[in-house]
C-alpha cells in the first residue's frame, strides 16, 4: 500500500510541476532555448525523486504522459487567461 501511495504522490507532483512550466513554454517562442528549458525543466528532478524513492524503470511511460499532459494543460491555462486579458483590454477602449 506504501508504494502505491508513493508512485501516485510521484505521479501527482510531476503533474503539479508541469503545469506552470507548461504555461511559461505557452507564452515564449517555439523550439527557443527557453522553451526547450521550459519542457525539460523538470526532468532532472523527478529522475532524481524516482531514484530516491527507489521506484523501478515501469514507471517512466507513466511519467512522461503525466508531464506531457500537464505541459499541456498550462499551455491551454495560458491561452484562456492571455485571451481574457485580451477580452478585458478590447472592454476599456
Amino acid at each position: 500500500m506504501d508504494e502505491i501511495l508513493i508512485v501516485l504522490g510521484l505521479i501527482a507532483f510531476t503533474y503539479l510541476v508541469n503545469v506552470p512550466l507548461g504555461m511559461w513554454r505557452a507564452s515564449v517562442r517555439k523550439f527557443s532555448l527557453t522553451w526547450m528549458v521550459a519542457v525539460h525543466a523538470s526532468v532532472p528532478v523527478i529522475i532524481a525523486l524516482r531514484i530516491w524513492l527507489g521506484i523501478s524503470n515501469w514507471l517512466i511511460p507513466v511519467l512522461i504522459g503525466a508531464a506531457v499532459l500537464a505541459q499541456w494543460t498550462g499551455s491551454k491555462l495560458y491561452q484562456q487567461k492571455y485571451a481574457m486579458e485580451q477580452v478585458k483590454k478590447v472592454g476599456e477602449e
